[in-house]
C-alpha cells in the first residue's frame, strides 16, 4: 500500500553496473507506538508512505475522520497529526522526494467517490480535496491507491461496484447483534486508473477490468423493517498501482470468478466454490487505452454456508495484492492466495473458520507484466500482505499471521531470496472477521530501512476499541 515505488532507471537505460550493498538484518529503531496521541476508540485502515531519504507519513481512518501525520527518518513526530477530511474511508498516501505528499481517500455518501489532497513537506495543504473522476464511473468506489513520482506527477487507482446490480445468494447469517440478516451479493466490478499532472489536473484515465471481474458485498437487512441497512464491500476490488521512471502506471487488483453454488437439501446447507483471482495491467501516461490485462495467479476455495439458525459461514479473505517496482522496471507482487479454504458452520464464534491453506506469495513480473518465476511462498495462513523496494532491488514484506494475527517482517534480495529471517513487529488482535482484515502499511527508504503501521485491539483499560501502532526499522 502506498509505498516507495519509483527509483532511478537511468543506470539500467545505459547499461552502467550498479553497485549492491551487502544485505543485512533489519533493526527496530524504536518500540511500537500508537501513532494517533488524540485517544480515538476506532483507528483502522492506516496506510505508510516513506521517501528515499526516509521522510514518513502515515494516514488512517479515525472513526470515519481522514488523519495523517508526519515523521522523520528516524521515527520521531514532525507533528501531533492532523485531519485531512471529516468525512472518509479508506485512505492511502504516496510521498514525493522533496516530502510533498498526496493523500487519497473514499468519501462515503450516495455516490461514495474517491478524493484526493496535495500537502507540501511541512504539512501545509497545496489545494482542496478534489474527485478522482467525475461523471457515473465515480460512483461506487470502494477502494483507492495512489502513486507518485519525484517530479509530483501522480497515479490514482480506484475500484467501483453497483451493489444495486448484484446477484444476492440468499440471507446466509443470522446476525445475532440487532435484528438484521446478512445477504452476500455478487456485483459487477470496474476498476479505473487516472494520471494526474504536478498541478493535480487529470491527464488521462482508463478501464482496467474486465466485465465480469466481481466484487462480493456483505449487505445488512433489517429484519422488521426489510430495507437495506447498509451495503460494505468484502471480497474483491482490492487495488494498487506503482509508477515508473517515465509515469507509467501499473495496476494490480483482485477479482472473484468462477462463482457456483450447489443446494445440499438433506443438510440444509449450500456449497459454492470461488476463485480468487490477481490481476495486473498498464496505462501508459497519456495513452486512452491501457495495455493487456495479465492474470498473475487463481486460488481455489470452497465454502459451505449453512441456512441454520446460529451458525456462520464465510468465504475466504481476498488476495489483497500489493504491488512495488524496482529500478530494473520489474514488478514484485505479494499477496496471500487461498487454496481449498474449507469453513464448517458451527456455533457463532471466531473458531468457524479452518484455514488449510491460505499462502502469502511473492513473484516478479518482467517490465513487460510477463511473470518470470512461478510464486514463492513465504508463509502459510496469512490474513494480509504489503510489499516495498529499496534503491538496490530488495524488498521488504510485511504480512499478518494467524489468529491474533502477529505482523511480520522480512526482507529478501532482488531474487526473492531472503536476507533475513521473519521478524515480530507486534500484534494485532482483530475485531471483525478475516474478510475485512484492516491493510498492513509500509515504506522503505533507499537504503532499505522500513516503517509499518497496523491496527490493534485494545480491551484494557476502558473500554474496547482499536488503535493505529506502528514501528521504524534501520538496516545497520
Amino acid at each position: 500500500m502506498s509505498l516507495n515505488r519509483v527509483v532511478p532507471m537511468l543506470a539500467v537505460l545505459l547499461g552502467l553496473s550498479i553497485a549492491v550493498p551487502v544485505a543485512r538484518a533489519q533493526t527496530a529503531a524504536a518500540d511500537e507506538f500508537p501513532v494517533n496521541v488524540l485517544g480515538s476508540q476506532n483507528e483502522v485502515d492506516s496506510a505508510v508512505a516513506r521517501n528515499a531519504s526516509g521522510r514518513t507519513v502515515i494516514v488512517w481512518d479515525d472513526n470515519g475522520t481522514i488523519r495523517a501525520r508526519r515523521f522523520d527518518a528516524a521515527g520521531a513526530p514532525l507533528d501531533n497529526g492532523f485531519v485531512v477530511d471529516a468525512a472518509g474511508m479508506r485512505p492511502d498516501v504516496a510521498i514525493a522526494a522533496d516530502g510533498g505528499f498526496i493523500v487519497t481517500w473514499i468519501q462515503p455518501g450516495a455516490d461514495a467517490n474517491a478524493r484526493f489532497r496535495r500537502y507540501s513537506a511541512d504539512g501545509l495543504a497545496t489545494g482542496p480535496a478534489s474527485p478522482v473522476l467525475v461523471g457515473t464511473p465515480a460512483r461506487n468506489a470502494t477502494q483507492t491507491a495512489i502513486a507518485l513520482d519525484d517530479d509530483g506527477r501522480f497515479a490514482i487507482a480506484t475500484a467501483h461496484a453497483d451493489p444495486a446490480r448484484g446477484i444476492s445468494t440468499g440471507p446466509f447469517l443470522l446476525w445475532l447483534v440487532g435484528a438484521g440478516i446478512v445477504d452476500l451479493l455478487a456485483a459487477p466490478m470496474q476498476v479505473n486508473v487516472s494520471h494526474f499532472d504536478v498541478d493535480g489536473r487529470a491527464l488521462n484515465s482508463a478501464t482496467m477490468s474486465r466485465a465480469s471481474d466481481l466484487t462480493f458485498y456483505l449487505a445488512l437487512q433489517s429484519v422488521v423493517g426489510g430495507g437495506i441497512e447498509g451495503v460494505t464491500p468484502q471480497l474483491g476490488g482490492n487495488v494498487d498501482v506503482a509508477l515508473d521512471a517515465f509515469g507509467n502506471a501499473t495496476v494490480v487488483w483482485d477479482s472473484i470468478s468462477g462463482f457456483g453454488v450447489t443446494p445440499l437439501v438433506v443438510l440444509g446447507s449450500t456449497l459454492g466454490r470461488v476463485a480468487g483471482t490477481v490481476q495486473v495491467r498498464r496505462l501508459r501516461r497519456g495513452a486512452s487505452q491501457p495495455g493487456p490485462e495479465v492474470t498473475v495467479d487463481v486460488g481455489q476455495s470452497v465454502v459451505l454456508q449453512s441456512f441454520n439458525p446460529g451458525t456462520i459461514a464465510f468465504a475466504p479473505p481476498p488476495p489483497k495484492p500489493s504491488i512495488a517496482l524496482r529500478n530494473d522496471g520489474r514488478a514484485v507482487l505479494a499477496y496471500a492466495l487461498p487454496f481449498q479454504f474449507e469453513i464448517v458452520p458451527r456455533p457463532l464464534d471466531v473458531g468457524d473458520t479452518r484455514e488449510i491453506d491460505r499462502s502469502l506469495r511473492l513473484t516478479t513480473l518482467s517490465p513487460t507484466l510477463l511473470p518470470q518465476r512461478l510464486p514463492t511462498v513465504v508463509a502459510e495462513q496469512v490474513e494480509a500482505a504489503s510489499i516495498a523496494v529499496d534503491a538496490s532491488g530488495n524488498a521488504v514484506v510485511a504480512w499478518e499471521g494467524p489468529l491474533p494475527g502477529p505482523i511480520m517482517a522480512q526482507r529478501f534480495d532482488a531474487a526473492l531470496a531472503p536476507l533475513a529471517a521473519p521478524v515480530a513487529v507486534g500484534s494485532r488482535q482483530r475485531t471483525t472477521f478475516a474478510p475485512t482484515t484492516s491493510p498492513i502499511g509500509l515504506g522503505a527508504a533507499a537504503d532499505g530501512s522500513f516503517a509499518l503501521s497496523w491496527q490493534q485491539r485494545v480491551t484494557s483499560p476502558g473500554p474496547r476499541r482499536t488503535t493505529v501502532r506502528a514501528r521504524f526499522y534501520t538496516v545497520p
